[in-house]
């Protein structure tokens, strides 16, 4: 007990006499950090084979050009583009050969370094135009 009663004191001056030093703190400019998305096509959207579509996104500025690809699930059944400017939109016609399914969706990466890389929502594609 008596070694404790010597020992506290010198904790509690350990404590107090700590100096706090300065945090700098960095400017955050939110409008500099875009988060990276697809906006179209979104979850569920049906598209038929043989029509066009515009494909749009969100991507850093500092990105100039992107490569576009058609997955079905994991695979990539199609390059849409393989370098496109990253302007946030892209005409596609759909082919009229591409297999129905409601497992596609879109990927788009940057085109000099593949990051970052930002995938859509799954969405439909079915056989025949519209009416």
């Amino acid at each position: 007990m008596r070694k404790i009663l010597q020992i506290l004191p010198l904790l509690i001056i350990l404590c107090t006499c700590r100096e706090e030093l300065p945090v700098e703190e960095t400017p955050f400019y939110p409008s500099a950090y875009i988060k990276s998305k697809i906006i179209s096509p979104s979850e569920g959207d049906l598209y038929y084979t043989g029509s066009k579509i515009k494909i749009k996104w969100e991507m850093p500025g500092s990105v100039e050009k992107v490569y576009i690809r058609l997955l079905r699930k994991t695979v990539v059944k199609e390059i849409i583009s393989a370098e496109t400017e990253n302007d946030g939109e892209y005409e596609w016609d759909i082919d009229v050969n591409i297999k129905p399914s409601i497992h596609y969706r879109i990927e788009i990466t940057n085109h000099d370094s593949h990051y970052p890389v930002v995938t859509s929502d799954y969405f439909i594609i079915k056989s025949g135009l519209a009416l």
